[in-house]
């Protein structure tokens, strides 16, 4: 559905409710009450979707498949190197280096969008040449609070492993810049019982583009989330509208009525 005609059935649906005054509403007041739908529907399909068990000591997700299926157009993944500095050590009186490998390992990963939310986080230990062209294979990993990590780590069951990692995020800087390119840059910290990961790879949820509705045409924006969600966003708009001008006359009214008593 383009957004031409989430602007028309809006309109359709609020004469529908019995209001009039809809005819009268700027394109760009529908544009903000759509937005405002639109991210209350993402923000909704995903809550519905998470869980804490065991929330004092591990965070565990629930079905993220649904999610994934729902908003199926704003999921992302994508895959980043971990650098690792090197150090000069001497063995048998010969000069070598080698990896300086920490716990945690710290990844600072780049993402030139917006992130509504992280679905998950995976690592890989593969170290390959550049001609071999066969995927990584990757571990999941599970996702942890940050405060949970020293907690994790002393336990004897749910402490990480090399098949069984864990992960925190520890820093998340939005509209940050890099290579003239505006995104996310998320701050990880990879507990893997000192191994080595050589990737990492997330998923997202991305942010939902803000619809624009342009009448010439050239620099409009559509609705970028999964077709069988307009219907319902733009229902939750004509809500937010009818709310709205519920409140705007009932504020009126109790004017009227103070200054009526005031005479």
């Amino acid at each position: 559905m383009t957004i031409f005609e989430m602007h028309e059935l809006f309109r359709v649906l609020g004469q529908q409710m019995g209001m009039q005054k809809v005819r009268g509403i700027l394109p760009a007041s529908i544009d903000i009450l759509l937005n405002t739908s639109i991210v209350r529907c993402v923000r909704q399909i995903i809550t519905s979707n998470v869980t804490t068990n065991f929330g004092n000591v591990v965070a565990i997700q629930k079905n993220k498949i649904s999610v994934i299926n729902a908003l199926r157009t704003l999921y992302v993944e994508k895959e980043t190197d971990i650098n690792y500095e090197t150090e000069t050590y001497t063995e048998d009186n010969e000069e070598k280096t080698r990896l300086v490998v920490t716990n945690p390992v710290n990844v600072e990963a780049f993402y030139n969008f917006d992130i509504f939310s992280i679905i998950d986080c995976n690592v890989s230990y593969d170290e390959k040449e550049e001609c071999d062209k066969s995927p990584y294979k990757y571990i999941s990993t599970r996702l942890i609070e940050p405060n949970l990590a020293e907690q994790v780590e002393r336990d004897y069951l749910l402490r990480p492993t090399l098949k069984f990692p864990v992960a925190t995020i520890v820093g998340v800087t939005e509209n940050h810049v890099q290579n003239t390119k505006t995104g996310t840059l998320i701050d990880y910290n990879l507990y893997t019982n000192n191994n080595k990961p050589t990737r990492i790879k997330s998923s997202f949820i991305k942010y939902p583009a803000k619809v624009h509705y342009d009448e010439q045409g050239s620099n409009h924006v559509n609705c970028d989330l999964p077709i069988h969600l307009h219907h319902m966003i733009i229902e939750e708009a004509v809500k937010l509208y009818f709310q709205s001008v519920n409140l705007t006359s009932g504020d009126s009214n109790n004017e009227s009525q103070q200054n009526n008593k005031n005479r």
